[in-house]
């Protein structure tokens, strides 16, 4: 990928959700010091104490609070989330099978519904990121890149749909 965007690679932030928790394309990002967000799925060890990833991000401060637009669907309505925003420096190991693997120190963000309306799911999100995260206001561009995620996947959406049937010009 580096060969066909030279120079460019290195502003490009690529944007993921859970399905890419994955050690082995977090340290392929690390390594080539590729820009990333990645949503967590697994309930990963952080730190050299083996804490654990939900209880350890939710037992640091709130560095500060934002706002997410929760789009309508299904069944839920459209609202306005207001999430505490809390971030760590924290350490994934590699999984037993990469034993010769190297610890990677990431920064994790965590996103969660202050006082979500009566049979809501509130929101909840935890990011992994290799930016630098330097203040509080640093890592509600994280969030933002994430939030933002959704409008691509509506555009590949719409663009896959019959409306378009991009699908059918694949050579």
């Amino acid at each position: 990928m580096t060969a066909r965007y030279g120079n460019a690679m290195n502003s490009i932030i690529s944007v993921c959700d859970r399905e890419s928790d994955i050690f082995d394309y977090i340290a392929y990002k690390d390594k080539h010091q590729q820009r990333f967000v990645v949503r967590a799925k697994h309930e990963r060890i952080v730190t050299g104490d083996g804490d654990k990833l939900t209880p350890y991000i939710n037992q640091q401060s709130s560095a500060v609070s934002y706002q997410v637009k929760i789009q309508q669907k299904g069944g839920r309505k459209a609202r306005i989330a207001n999430v505490a925003v809390r971030f760590a420096l924290v350490k994934i190991s590699p999984p037993k099978t990469h034993a010769k693997r190297d610890d990677i120190y990431l920064t994790l963000i965590s996103c969660n519904e202050i006082s979500p309306p009566d049979g809501a799911s509130p929101l909840c999100w935890k990011l992994y990121t290799n930016e630098p995260i330097n203040c509080p206001t640093d890592t509600l561009q994280i969030v933002r890149y994430y939030e933002l995620r959704w409008r691509v996947e509506e555009f590949h959406k719409a663009w896959e749909s019959a409306g378009t049937q991009v699908e059918s010009f694949r050579l």
